[in-house]
């Protein structure tokens, strides 16, 4: 299993793969805090996950998501957001992420999900 990890802040790539190596050892995960990495990274891998923050500089995590999909139409995503307001559930039911979390708070569930998806792999 593959988990893509695309967020600005390293100490939290860093603690989502620490806290998915403890749960499985046999779960491979890319960090990447850069657009042009995380693509060259989709192109390289098929994920079977991808992790990504909702508010990443001008290029739109939409965009990732789209096309990690078309890579992998059953990949799942996982929209993390610092702060969880009625305009950011409105854009990401747009978007449809399988899962969105407020990256602060709500932290723990990502390795909770990504160990559910690969026990049912």
């Amino acid at each position: 299993m593959e988990v893509i990890i695309y967020d600005s802040s390293p100490q939290i790539t860093d603690r989502l793969a620490d806290m998915i190596a403890e749960a499985r050892n046999d779960v491979q995960v890319y960090k990447s805090s850069s657009y042009d990495e995380v693509v060259k990274m989709l192109e390289g891998c098929k994920p079977d996950v991808v992790v990504l923050e909702y508010r990443l500089s001008a290029r739109s995590p939409l965009d990732i998501m789209v096309k990690a999909r078309k890579l992998n139409s059953k990949v799942v995503t996982i929209m993390l957001a610092g702060y969880i307001n009625a305009y950011i559930r409105k854009q990401c039911k747009m978007m449809k992420p399988d899962f969105l979390y407020d990256k602060y708070h709500e932290f723990e569930k990502v390795s909770a999900v990504i160990n559910s998806i690969h026990t049912n792999y």
